[in-house]
C-alpha cells in the first residue's frame, strides 16, 4: 500500500473516532468509575424527551433527552443525539415543554398513616392495611415522589410492603427507620441489602422527647406558655444508650427523632457515645430537629450527624410554636437555613400526614422561611430568606440519598444511576415563589418506569 492511501486510511479513522465522541451524548463524570460501566451495544428500553433535563452538572451542555436500560440511566444528550440508543422496542415518550429533574425523595414520612388519612378522605373507614399503604403510594407518585423513608415502621407494615411488591402492586421506594417499641430483640435481623432494592429496611428510629405541640418535647428552658414545664423524655438516658448499642451492634443505622432542645443535646451526646470513632460512616440522623441550641448546630457540623427537617409541616404550625417558645426563643425554630450554611447534610421530608405531603409545598417553605419569618416576598438576596432553590432541591434529592447510604446511586442524573425522575410543567428553579406553589406534576419514574402519569400529557415519538 502506497504511504499516502494509509495516511488516508488512518485520517478517516481518527476522524470516525472523533465523531462517535462527539455525537451530543453526555456520559457525565462517571467513566472513571468501573462499577457503572454501560455496554452502549445495547439499545434503551425508555427514552425521555423533555424541553430540559436538569442533570446539574454546570459543566455540562444543555440536554433535553435520557436513555434508561435496566432501571439505570445510559445516557443523557441533545433529542437528535439520543436516538442511536433507539430500536424496535424502545419506548419513547416526549413530555413537550416539561422539564425532567432528579425525582423527590420524602426523608421523613409515615405511610401507613397517610395511607389511613387518605382512605377517610375517601370515606374508607374501614381500609385494610394493604389498602391504605397503596393509598399512600399513589399521592406520593403523583406528588413526584420517587422514594420516601418511612419513619418508625412497623413489622405489619414491613410484611406488608414485601407481600405487595411480591404481588407486583408496589412501585414506590422504601426506606424503612424501623419501629424498635416492640423490643429491640424482636427486630429482624438485618440482612445485607443492595442499595439499588427499591425495598430495604436498614435503620431505626428512638424518639428522644414528644411533640412541642403538646408541650412535651424536651426543652433547656420552661415553655413560654407553661412556665413550670420543661417538657419530658421518653426513656431514661442510660435505657436509651443500652438499646442504641444493641441496634448499632445488629448493624443497623440508628436514627433519633427530638423536637425540643434538651432533646437535641442529649441525642447528640449518645451519637458521641455509642458510636464514638466511627460515628460519621455510621451517618446517624437527627429526626425533626425542631429547636437547636447553638451549641447543637456547630456539634452536628462537626460530627458529620444528618438532619432531617420537614419544612412545610412546620410553616403550617408556626402559629402554635411561637406561642409555646415566645418571640425571641421562636426565631431559632427550625434553622435549615443555618444548618445548611454550617455544611450540614439535610434531608427534607414531609411527616406526612402531619403535614402536606407534596414537596414542592416544602421546597417553597425551605426557600421562604428563616428565624420565625416566612418571607415570600423577600428579595431572593434577603437575609430574610430560607435557603437557596438549589440548596433546598438537594435537600429533597442527594441529601436524603447520603441520609441512605445511596449517593452512588440516586439523587442525580448522572450515567450509571437509578432512573428515579420527576418530570415538571416548569423551571422550579426559574419561577417566581407564586409560580412554583403552582408545579404540576406530569410523570414519576422509579427506577426506569413511568409509575405515574398526568393524563394526555405525552405522546409517542416517532423519531
Amino acid at each position: 500500500m502506497r504511504p499516502s492511501r494509509k495516511l488516508s486510511l488512518c485520517s478517516l479513522l481518527f476522524l470516525l473516532l472523533a465523531a462517535l465522541s462527539c455525537d451530543g451524548v453526555y456520559k457525565g463524570k462517571r467513566d472513571r468509575d468501573p462499577a457503572e460501566v454501560i455496554h452502549l451495544g445495547k439499545p434503551a428500553d425508555l427514552i425521555l424527551i423533555a424541553e430540559v433535563v436538569h442533570h446539574l452538572d454546570p459543566t455540562l451542555p444543555r440536554v433535553e433527552a435520557i436513555a434508561i436500560r435496566d432501571g439505570r440511566i445510559v445516557a443523557f444528550s441533545s433529542r437528535s443525539g439520543i436516538f442511536k440508543y433507539r430500536a424496535a422496542q424502545t419506548q419513547v415518550r416526549e413530555f413537550p415543554g416539561a422539564h425532567i429533574f432528579p425525582g423527590f425523595v420524602d426523608a421523613h414520612a409515615h405511610l401507613a398513616e397517610l395511607g389511613r388519612a387518605v382512605a377517610r378522605t375517601r370515606g374508607e373507614l374501614t381500609a385494610d392495611l394493604a389498602t391504605c399503604l397503596l393509598a399512600a403510594q399513589a399521592v406520593c407518585l403523583a406528588a413526584g415522589i420517587t422514594r420516601v423513608h418511612d419513619a418508625g415502621m412497623s413489622a405489619a407494615v414491613q410484611k406488608s410492603l414485601v407481600e405487595l411488591q411480591s404481588q407486583g402492586k408496589w412501585q414506590l421506594g422504601v426506606y424503612a427507620l424501623l419501629d424498635p417499641s416492640q423490643g429491640v430483640a424482636n427486630l429482624p435481623l438485618l440482612v445485607a441489602d443492595d442499595p439499588s432494592d427499591l425495598l430495604r429496611f436498614r435503620a431505626v428510629l428512638f424518639a428522644v422527647d414528644g411533640s412541642l405541640m403538646e408541650r412535651t418535647a424536651a426543652l433547656l428552658a420552661p415553655y413560654a406558655d407553661d412556665p413550670k414545664n420543661r417538657g419530658l423524655l421518653l426513656a431514661g438516658r442510660s435505657t436509651l444508650e443500652r438499646r442504641m448499642r444493641s441496634v448499632h451492634g445488629m448493624g443497623y443505622q440508628l436514627a433519633l427523632k427530638a423536637d425540643g432542645d434538651r432533646a437535641a443535646r442529649i441525642a447528640v451526646d449518645l451519637f458521641e457515645e455509642v458510636l464514638a470513632t466511627g460515628l460519621s460512616n455510621s451517618r446517624p440522623r437527627l429526626e425533626h430537629a425542631l429547636l437547636l441550641a447553638v451549641a447543637e448546630q456547630r456539634r452536628l457540623s462537626s460530627l458529620g450527624v444528618i438532619v432531617s427537617m420537614q419544612p412545610a409541616a412546620f410553616v403550617r404550625k408556626m402559629s402554635w410554636a411561637r406561642a409555646r417558645l415566645g418571640p425571641v426563643r421562636s426565631r431559632a425554630l427550625h434553622a435549615h437555613a443555618l444548618l445548611d450554611e454550617k455544611g450540614v447534610v439535610l434531608a427534607f421530608g414531609s411527616g406526612a400526614p402531619n403535614g402536606p405531603h407534596s414537596p414542592i409545598e416544602g421546597l417553597h417553605a425551605a426557600v421562604t422561611y428563616r428565624g420565625g419569618t416566612l418571607s415570600p416576598t423577600a428579595p431572593a438576596t434577603s437575609k430574610a430568606r430560607g435557603m437557596s432553590r438549589r440548596r433546598a432541591f438537594a435537600a429533597y434529592t442527594t441529601g436524603p440519598a447520603r441520609a441512605a447510604f445511596e449517593e452512588e446511586l440516586r439523587g442525580l442524573i448522572k450515567t450509571g444511576m437509578m432512573a428515579d425522575l420527576g418530570i415538571l410543567d416548569r423551571d422550579i428553579f426559574a419561577v417566581s415563589d407564586r409560580a412554583l406553589l403552582e408545579t404540576q406534576v406530569l410523570a414519576t419514574v422509579v427506577s426506569g418506569k413511568i409509575v405515574y402519569q398526568k393524563g394526555g400529557e405525552d405522546k409517542r415519538e416517532d423519531g
